[in-house]
């Protein structure tokens, strides 16, 4: 592979060869840049298998556990983790595009088609998040998800989630014909629907409303 860096903080990537147990993957080309402007961090990754794009103020390192901590905070049924010291004001994006290969090698069980694109925001401060994804098909395992739309946002302390499908195949046996997830959960509470256009032998529609509670000792 080819290293060069045209000048602090972008690195240029051409033809880098990843092999694993007798599999390879190759990266054609990745242009990573990174920087700070007025203290919030401008970072990019550019290539032929996803761009993905990070500004804000946050710490790398403690960007997954940050996002962690506020998603937990609106679960009832998880406990939430110490708190990150450092804060996180964030938005990102991704677009995936040739992912074949890659997860081929090291995710063997997920497919993901091009032009996968997930967004959002994440703001330690005020305990709000949101995210949106949009995939015509993802695969993993045995069941195949198709026409997704997703989004979760988070409104005076609770947390809602919308997500649409225009079809669900499980194990090539059990499909669902544009069905949904949706609901609301707070610390205390998780409110959901899940349903389908799909009906069962009796010609029924398949609707299923649940209902999760914080745990009283």
């Amino acid at each position: 592979s080819d290293v060069c860096s045209s000048d602090l903080g972008t690195v240029s990537i051409r033809d880098l060869n990843y092999s694993e147990n007798g599999k390879y993957f190759k990266i054609k080309d990745a242009l990573f840049r990174s920087e700070s402007v007025n203290g919030n961090h401008l970072t990019s990754l550019k290539s032929d298998i996803a761009d993905i794009e990070l500004s804000g103020i946050y710490k790398r390192t403690e960007l997954p556990s940050s996002i962690e901590y506020l998603i937990r905070k609106y679960i009832p049924t998880l406990s939430v983790s110490a708190e990150s010291t450092h804060k996180t004001n964030v938005e990102f994006s991704c677009i995936f595009k040739e992912t074949q290969d890659l997860t081929r090698v090291l995710f063997p069980e997920i497919q993901i088609t091009s032009g996968t694109r997930i967004s959002g925001f994440a703001d330690s401060d005020n305990n709000s998040f949101r995210l949106e994804a949009a995939s015509d098909s993802v695969r993993i395992g045995q069941s195949v998800f198709e026409g997704i739309e997703s989004e979760i946002n988070t409104t005076e302390g609770t947390l809602s989630f919308n997500n649409r499908f225009r079809k669900v195949v499980i194990s090539d046996t059990l499909v669902f014909i544009k069905p949904y997830l949706q609901g609301t959960t707070d610390k205390n509470r998780s409110n959901f629907t899940i349903a389908s256009d799909s009906r069962d032998t009796l010609n029924n529609d398949i609707v299923l409303n649940g209902e999760i509670g914080r745990a009283h000792v």
